[in-house]
């Protein structure tokens, strides 16, 4: 059993309340409303139904292939009507579907899971994209994974888990009144008979690949920002490894419970767009930049020897000693079935190793997933990009920079991860979700925010469009708030580097579109990131020769691969792409 600080990653700690039950219900197709009525579930129906595995793994995916699309109708409780980030994720997984409020469903309908009486839910899961080659089998084997840990969950929720929270505060009396699901994590929030709250958050097995590796290394990173910044992190009371749990139910980690509201549902535009409202006013943008331009300056000073994951010696000591474990690795892993970096425990001395260490990750789920890719054009597109990015990596190296100490990076740092105190004040009282952090490349630390306008560029229309223009504009906001944060810390070191400067540079030299490359999974080669790349690098063809027979060789065997997926697929009554 171990204790330590660090966050409630990905389980919406935020301090939401169950939507108010009323008698109406609410049928939305596409973005229209219309009123219906419909009795509500009883207490008692609630309590019955639990959470089904099956279903609760249903909220995960939210429908069927996103290639297929399929309509389907969902029936949820009531009580959730208003969850925009749940129902975002049903709308882009399955576009046109109808979605009822109450409990006489079509029979068509796929019945979601009510939580028990008291209990409330959270949802914050996105697909950027409706093209990712995802693996069927891996899916449904990892399906499964979570069906049998939710089994689990429910022959204990309630009052084992509540006592056993109990065992970490003197077993002082306390009941679960809220359940909380993220795309990594199901949490419990718990409230003792003295009013204090806490939150016991569990990685779910089948959709994180391995929840000791991840947990470890997250205590890791929230111990030190804790202790060395200034950054609001929640309290940590106590956490432990699979071994450590004696209701099976695999790591975890108990924390004080934050009161708030997240910053990333205030500021999104609503159910079918994961973008920046445009009616925030400038006032607020800048209010939360300055917050946040501070918080880039706190985690500027942790400096490390090299890249890598952090860990916990014996001594309480922290070092980044781990190989570094990305929400990249993560999620080929989970979609693609392709486990990638290796041993993992190699750390890199230069940002060059590190990035060329990457790029073999993207090459490796290319070719070893069996779904990676389309058809014989998409298997030629797509081993070109990979080759051609490869041999660009030396022309986006920043030479200053290279193996200069490197920096503490987080690859989910964004508003839907920060909690604030309420909508007028906007002050961010913690930042949660460190599970995806590690030391990374001083030049990825120093390029421009990825998360200003929510959608991240890689999933823009284009590199230079609207979407740019408007991330243009809150860009110069944000330097605008560092470059004051900076002057006010700095005022001693007039002719330090100025992180301003560096965020500027990296727009104007590739190395925005370049790192976001190095983030993103399950690439496409029409991608607005790599069209930007091109654009700055227009000779990179020259750089990567590749001869007709390799390629040849390369989509031969894909197509092989490819056949052998689907009607492996078929044989099990799996959804595949039609035949082109």
């Amino acid at each position: 059993m171990s204790s330590g600080s660090t966050n409630p990653a990905n389980t919406g700690n935020t301090g939401a309340t169950s939507q108010t039950a009323n008698t109406s219900a609410s049928t939305i197709t596409g973005t229209s409303n219309s009123g219906t009525q419909g009795p509500m579930q009883t207490a008692q129906q609630r309590d019955a139904a639990r959470i089904d595995p099956a279903n609760v793994e249903l909220m995960r995916r939210a429908g069927e292939s996103s290639r297929e699309k399929r309509k389907k109708t969902f029936l949820f409780p009531l009580r959730i009507q208003n969850d925009l980030d749940f129902l975002a994720k049903i709308f882009r997984r399955a576009p046109g579907s109808t979605v009822y409020f109450h409990d006489h469903p079509p029979e068509t309908s796929v019945i979601l899971p009510c939580l028990p009486s008291g209990g409330t839910y959270r949802q914050d899961i996105f697909i950027d994209s409706l093209s990712m080659d995802w693996d069927e089998r891996v899916e449904a084997a990892h399906r499964t994974i979570s069906n049998e840990w939710f089994s689990k969950f429910n022959k204990v929720r309630g009052p084992s888990i509540a006592n056993w929270v109990s065992s970490f505060r003197n077993n002082h009396p306390s009941e679960i009144i809220g359940d909380y699901y993220g795309s990594f994590n199901w949490s419990c929030r718990v409230l003792f008979k003295d009013g204090v709250e806490w939150l016991v958050r569990f990685p779910v097995p089948g959709q994180i690949m391995d929840g000791d590796e991840k947990l470890r290394r997250e205590v890791a990173v929230m111990r030190l920002v804790r202790q060395k910044t200034n950054i609001p992190v929640p309290k940590v009371h106590a956490w432990g490894l699979s071994n450590d749990n004696p209701l099976g139910l695999g790591a975890f980690i108990v924390m004080e419970y934050i009161q708030g509201e997240c910053l990333g549902h205030l500021w999104r535009v609503g159910l079918k767009e994961r973008i920046l409202r445009p009616d925030i006013s400038e006032r607020d943008l800048r209010t939360v930049y300055r917050q946040i331009a501070g918080f880039y300056l706190e985690l500027s000073k942790l400096e490390f020897p090299n890249i890598g994951s952090l860990s916990i010696r014996d001594d309480q000591s922290i070092h980044s000693e781990l190989g570094p474990l990305t929400l990249k690795m993560q999620e080929i892993e989970a979609h693609g079935g392709v486990k990638v970096g290796g041993n993992r425990s190699e750390t890199f001395l230069s940002a060059r190793e590190y990035f060329e260490y990457v790029a073999k990750q993207d090459m490796g789920q290319l070719d070893e997933q069996p779904s990676s890719i389309d058809d014989a054009n998409d298997a030629r597109a797509k081993y070109k990009f990979r080759h051609q990015f490869n041999a660009i990596i030396p022309r986006f190296i920043a030479d200053e920079h290279n193996q200069i100490s490197f920096r503490l990076l987080c690859d989910d740092f964004r508003y839907g991860n920060m909690i604030i105190n309420n909508a007028r004040e906007l002050k961010i009282i913690a930042v949660i979700d460190w599970e995806w952090a590690y030391a990374a490349p001083y030049q990825m630390f120093c390029s421009a925010p990825r998360w200003l306008l929510i959608k991240n560029p890689v999933h823009w229309a284009t590199p230079k469009g609207s979407e740019f223009d408007r991330y243009n504009s809150c860009l110069q906001l944000f330097l605008d708030e560092l470059e004051l944060e900076e002057s006010e810390r700095n005022k001693d070191k007039p002719h330090k580097e100025k992180l301003s400067d560096l965020m500027r540079k990296s727009l104007s030299d590739g190395k925005f579109w370049f790192h976001e490359l190095i983030y993103d999974s399950f690439t496409s080669p029409d991608n607005p990131a790599w069209k930007a790349v091109c654009d700055i690098q227009p000779s990179f063809e020259d750089l990567a020769p590749m001869l007709e027979p390799d390629l040849d060789e390369f989509v031969e065997r894909k197509m092989k691969q490819l056949a052998a997926y689907k009607a492996e697929c078929r044989a099990r009554g799996l959804s595949v792409e039609a035949e082109s």
